[in-house]
């Protein structure tokens, strides 16, 4: 099974599913596709450019649509009517038929897209509860769809980062399926008490292009002073505009990014917490394992344990 995304892409099969690219005037844009035979797919989108159109479409499928930002910042809608996507939001929606335009004002977009057939997915034994997955996706459209975004939670972002960096590096269909199911069990028991986006502008340029700048760091050093006179943009006023478009101050919002790869690395079990810890930019893995601790409630050798829990 493929699923055919309807535009001006070039398309290539792949090892690990299938490649589409097209170049636009200002840059280029790339998803790749990776099909799982247990009824869902998982989209990994890399946009470099301004503006693209009628991205949105998979054609008549009965599938309930996640897509969830990992860099920058992504408007869609249709012709005026646009919602922005931020970092750390998804979005629930039944894409059948839909055409949609796409804004990308921080000029870098990546995300991550999960396509759940409706009719054939089922979760995965180690997730499943008592629950049908039918009754889920009943109450997920009931109360988000069509486009309300929702902030996720810690764990939530973790199994994100999980999902794109296995695929990146390895495409063991249990491990993807695995992730998938938590994350959408962990939608569905707070679908209740979920906090909603509110609207924000897209007029937000410099913050979006110093959150890019954030998640990108690598060696621990961040000088956003210098980031900040090199935009040509007072420091004080960026950090209370960030925090109201993000939510947290450009250092916290740099930390909790920083703790969110981390987490993914563990739970993934690819790195010892040494490699870990200097991966994210810690030399002293003591000072690592307090500021995870901070924020996940526990240390980085117990994390494992903790995403075994039942939500």
């Amino acid at each position: 099974m493929e699923i055919r995304i309807y535009n001006d892409f070039d398309s290539f099969p792949t090892e690990k599913g299938r490649l589409y690219t097209m170049e636009t005037e200002d840059g280029s844009a790339s998803v790749i596709n990776h099909v799982f035979d247990e009824g869902f797919v998982v989209n990994r989108m890399d946009f470099e450019t301004s503006y693209l159109t009628n991205q949105d479409r998979i054609g008549e499928m009965d599938y309930l649509m996640i897509y969830v930002t990992l860099m920058g910042r992504l408007d869609m809608g249709l012709g005026d009517n646009m919602t922005s996507r931020l970092l750390g939001t998804a979005c629930i929606y039944h894409p059948s038929g839909m055409r949609c335009h796409m804004k990308i004002p921080s000029g870098r977009h990546i995300g991550l897209a999960i396509g759940l057939n409706i009719s054939t997915f089922e979760l995965s034994e180690s997730s499943e509860g008592d629950l049908s997955f039918n009754e889920m996706v009943e109450q997920l459209m009931e109360r988000y769809v069509p486009y309300q975004r929702i902030h996720l939670n810690n764990r939530e972002m973790v199994d994100i980062y999980m999902m794109w960096n296995h695929l990146e590096h390895g495409h063991d269909p249990v491990i993807i399926h695995r992730l998938v199911s938590d994350f959408v069990l962990s939608l569905y028991s707070s679908v209740e008490g979920r906090d909603l986006d509110r609207d924000i502008p897209s007029s937000h340029r410099y913050e979006d292009l110093l959150c890019n700048t954030l998640i990108s760091d690598r060696d621990g050093r961040l000088d956003i002073k210098g980031l900040c006179n090199t935009m040509g943009v007072d420091r004080y006023d960026m950090c209370a505009r960030f925090s109201n478009v993000y939510g947290r101050t450009p250092y916290a919002f740099y930390k909790y990014h920083r703790m969110v790869k981390a987490a993914s690395m563990i739970g993934l079990g690819d790195a010892s917490i040494g490699d870990v810890a200097l991966n994210v930019g810690y030399s002293n893995e003591s000072k690592f394992a307090e500021a995870f601790r901070r924020e996940f409630g526990c240390r980085p050798k117990h994390f494992k344990t903790v995403l075994d829990q039942p939500f």
